[in-house]
């Protein structure tokens, strides 16, 4: 669209023009917390959290909503790693009290309304049963989400670190679980990308990550990217500092192998209208029949030699990983745009 083309070619010469960023949702606690309850209770289906457990984010976009849930939820640690920063410590403030009572009153993942648009959907959108009184009364304990404010209100340095630059090779720490949402299209350099992420998982971790595999708003069709010359993607990609990478959801399956972890969980969210892939560019003339109506991938990932029977949080069960099939859904829309 014209108003795409004209930000590309004024990013060569302004550099207010570089940041795409921009959102589809409300920067809320309602939001955060539905977010992070979908991944957390898809996750859960392999992988339980364990109460202390560490959490990486990358591009937390315009607030660190998730990290901040799933501090109030039970972990101990959370990192975030972005290009820059969307956020600031009042607004983080705001949400993680509002954050607080959403867990006290055991609210319902929100999922009417605008709400309704966000994928991965549920079959239930009970609170999660996982998250035990006897859990969330220590994890709600008055003294710890003081902590947890506290270091907030500093922007960080105990519980919560933020990386910005996001360096590929920055990895401060391993982690037990690392989430995207909306992200990884975002990324040029897929190969750093993925060393980063083997490199950040700790043995027995799992990751979570919403792929949008759309043109972000940038065409016409929500599969126009695919279709478009590469002059006039050099023209609307410009000088910013990120747009999307155009890659198939094949190419992230791929290079998950590559790195040694499996997919265990994939939810598509896939299209039939559109341009046909018959209009699209040579170089995407050969994706399958089912990348070219994937507009949505949730994917839960672990390393393949960690696939054994699950350490589970609560009494002692034990049980292995499960491989279903994908589940393949409607239309949706993503989390952050592009402008």
């Amino acid at each position: 669209m014209l108003r795409s083309y004209v930000k590309g070619a004024l990013s060569f010469l302004v550099p207010q023009a570089r940041d795409s960023h921009s959102n589809l949702f409300p920067v809320s606690a309602e939001y955060s917390y539905s977010l992070f309850l979908r991944h957390c209770v898809l996750r859960s289906q392999f992988r339980p959290p364990r109460f202390g457990e560490s959490v990486a984010e990358l591009g937390p976009g315009s607030s660190l909503g998730f990290g901040m849930a799933a501090l109030i939820a039970g972990a101990s640690r959370y990192r975030a790693y972005d290009l820059t920063a969307h956020f600031d410590a009042a607004t983080n403030l705001a949400i993680f009290d509002a954050l607080v009572a959403l867990f006290a009153a055991r609210a319902p993942i929100p999922h009417e309304g605008e709400f309704s648009r966000i994928f991965p959907f549920l079959d239930d959108y009970s609170f999660p049963a996982s998250l035990t009184d006897e859990w969330l009364s220590a994890a709600l304990a008055a003294k710890r989400l003081a902590a947890i404010r506290k270091d907030i209100e500093a922007g960080g340095g105990n519980s919560i670190k933020v990386n910005l630059g996001m360096v590929a090779e920055a990895i401060e720490e391993r982690v037990d679980w690392l989430a995207s949402h909306s992200v990884l299209e975002h990324v040029d350099d897929l190969a750093a990308l993925y060393r980063f992420l083997e490199g950040s998982l700790r043995p027995d971790g799992v990751m979570s990550h919403l792929i949008d595999f759309s043109a972000h708003g940038l065409t016409a069709d929500w599969n126009g990217h695919w279709a478009t010359s590469d002059l006039r993607w050099w023209l609307l990609r410009g000088r910013r500092l990120y747009l999307i990478n155009r890659e198939p959801l094949d190419t992230y399956l791929d290079l998950f192998q590559q790195h040694g972890m499996r997919v265990i969980a994939k939810r598509l969210h896939q299209r039939v209208d559109g341009l046909l892939a018959s209009a699209f560019q040579p170089a995407f003339s050969g994706m399958s029949s089912a990348d070219a109506r994937t507009h949505m991938a949730f994917l839960v990932c672990m390393r393949q030699q960690d696939l054994v029977p699950s350490r589970h949080a609560g009494p002692s069960a034990e049980s292995s990983v499960p491989t279903p099939p994908a589940l393949v859904l409607g239309v949706n829309f993503h989390r952050n745009g592009i402008r």
